[in-house]
């Protein structure tokens, strides 16, 4: 037995897809109706020998699965990414929510280091404004120094002078070296002083990709640089709209995704949502505002612990009222 679900504007329409595909005899486990946009969902129990299902990720109980999804509504995962993730966990009856969890998330997410040592590509982080990129430049720069590496940092925005000068500020307190390429012959030429045992990392400016201009500045500097993009997202977002911003950098060619604020973001859905939508690698993570140990890998053991104890403590997310917001 699986759970399956069925989405529909209505209860009515959501429980009509469940008896025409399984039959009358299906079981109802689940039934959930949201105000606006959200439509309802049904959850079925069904047999996958009498419906001859695709093969999939095994045959996680009933009630843990129901689990799951509790869980996965809580952080926002949109309804196709969590169905998805559900229908991939398996597990015994002896497993834990978290192991079949972190199963799915082996088999449908990347989990990746940058590509970071000597003769390597620089790492040009990239995103939209008020992601952190500029912290976390000097975040990977301390995380070098740290490890008793060198590390070089390069701003490449030529719009935000502030950004500029916060970049310099951390150069000098991480005692690391520091360029200022504003246009893509300065970077090539700052790209030609680094050494190759050095990691370079790059600042752009905060980009709106939906502008041709500012993302076609993004193109000129990643191929007159041939570094590496790494985009840089910030937790919380919405996740339909996050994973249109990711594509929209696509021209860019990040395939790794660097995620900040989750110090103060509780809900992992966009993040989740992003991944998987935009075919990008979980890389790291920044959970602090301290540059010193201000990253953290992301891993699947990592992120099904997270999902798992935020979800022990969160209300399933719901739309606010005008009469919820006046109560307030």
């Amino acid at each position: 037995m699986r759970l399956k679900s069925f989405h529909g504007q209505t209860l009515s329409e959501a429980m009509a897809q469940v008896r025409e595909q399984l039959g009358p005899d299906a079981i109802i486990v689940a039934t959930q109706e949201a105000d606006g946009a959200a439509g309802a969902r049904v959850t079925a129990a069904i047999d996958e020998e009498e419906h001859d299902l695709p093969e999939q990720g095994g045959d996680l109980p009933l009630e843990k699965q129901e689990q799951l999804t509790i869980y996965l509504d809580r952080h926002g995962v949109p309804r196709w990414l969590g169905d998805r993730i559900v229908e991939t966990a398996s597990g015994g009856p002896d497993e834990t929510v978290e192991e079949a969890l972190k199963r799915a998330l082996d088999q449908l997410f990347s989990f990746s280091p940058l590509p970071l040592g000597k003769g390597k590509r620089p790492i040009m982080l990239i995103g939209p404004p008020g992601t952190g990129k500029t912290v976390t430049c000097a975040k990977l720069a301390a995380r070098q120094i740290l490890d008793g590496k060198k590390a070089v940092l390069i701003a490449a925005d030529p719009v935000r002078l502030t950004a500029t000068d916060q970049l310099a500020a951390y150069a000098e307190r991480l005692g690391v070296p520091m360029f200022e390429a504003p246009t893509a012959e300065a970077l090539r030429d700052a790209l030609s002083r680094c050494h190759d045992q050095e990691a370079v990392f790059i600042d752009t400016p905060g980009t709106n990709p939906f502008n041709l201009e500012e993302l076609a500045y993004l193109v000129e500097i990643a191929e007159a640089s041939r570094a590496a993009p790494v985009l840089v997202l910030n937790a919380g977002r919405d996740a339909d709209e996050t994973i249109d911003i990711a594509r929209a950098f696509r021209p860019v060619g990040p395939k790794h995704l660097l995620s900040t604020g989750l110090d103060i973001t509780h809900r992992l859905g966009s993040l989740l949502s992003v991944a998987y939508g935009a075919e990008l690698a979980f890389c790291d993570h920044s959970a602090t505002p301290n540059i010193a140990n201000g990253l953290t890998a992301t891993t699947s053991d990592h992120l099904a612990q997270r999902l798992i104890a935020l979800g022990n403590t969160l209300e399933e997310a719901k739309p606010l009222s005008l009469s919820d917001d006046s109560e307030a």
